[in-house]
């Protein structure tokens, strides 16, 4: 969200030219259904509207301005549904879902849909709805910090993906990821180039990062 408006098509074609590999959406569901990309639960922060999207249906949706309090550069920007994210990321990527606050269901219906199964992974901050992630057939991620014994939550859950936070990242839970066949995601949010090159040495399959045009600067550069 540094070169363009948070998940909009835009971010996720600047996220896809540096060189990721996923994008992180969220998805909220509107007033008809309708599944949006969207992370707060009410528009006013990253568009020119104003109250919960879970209160408005998805034409009053369809005609706001996602782009224009970003910049110029991106007036007009729309609030992308899921399927037309689907369909923007499909040649270009994979997509990190996170379901703020819709149907899991309907979620991974429309990913099915779109074929994209094997390019997207889930997550929800919500428990019910992670459970009901857990117990379908679809690439789910853990948090290891959401766990007093994330070994066990591996074999409970058998995610595709566990989440570190650069604290957490040790070698015996990378080998006992590595031993169930799940990847290793480290989640940063800074930009020190430090802690870039101690997260690529320690092995980790992933980084969930905020600054990918700096990840690739430090990792470009020579270290010391």
């Amino acid at each position: 969200n540094r070169v363009a408006p948070e998940n909009t098509l835009a971010a996720a074609a600047a996220a896809f030219d540096l060189g990721a590999a996923y994008v992180e959406i969220d998805i909220r569901a509107s007033l008809d259904g309708v599944l949006f990309v969207m992370h707060d639960r009410s528009v006013d922060r990253t568009t020119d509207g104003t109250g919960p999207i879970a209160a408005m249906t998805s034409a009053e949706v369809a005609r706001l301005d996602a782009g224009a309090w970003f910049g110029p550069g991106h007036a007009g920007e729309s609030v992308p549904t899921l399927h037309e994210m689907l369909g923007h990321a499909k040649p270009h990527g994979g997509l990190y879902i996170e379901i703020k606050a819709a149907d899991p269901d309907a979620v991974v219906a429309a990913v099915a849909d779109s074929a994209m199964l094997d390019q997207c992974f889930f997550w929800s901050g919500d428990a019910a709805i992670r459970d009901r992630l857990h117990a379908m057939p679809v690439p789910t991620m853990i948090r290891h910090q959401d766990y007093d014994d994330p070994a066990a939550a591996i074999a409970r859950y058998r995610p595709a993906i566990m989440e570190f936070e650069t604290r957490e990242i040790a070698p015996p839970m990378l080998a006992t990821c590595r031993r169930n066949g799940v990847r290793a995601m480290a989640f940063y949010g800074g930009a020190d180039h430090g802690a870039f090159h101690r997260i690529v040495a320690a092995g980790v399959d992933l980084i969930n990062l905020d600054q990918p045009e700096v990840f690739n600067h430090a990792t470009r550069a020579p270290v010391g």
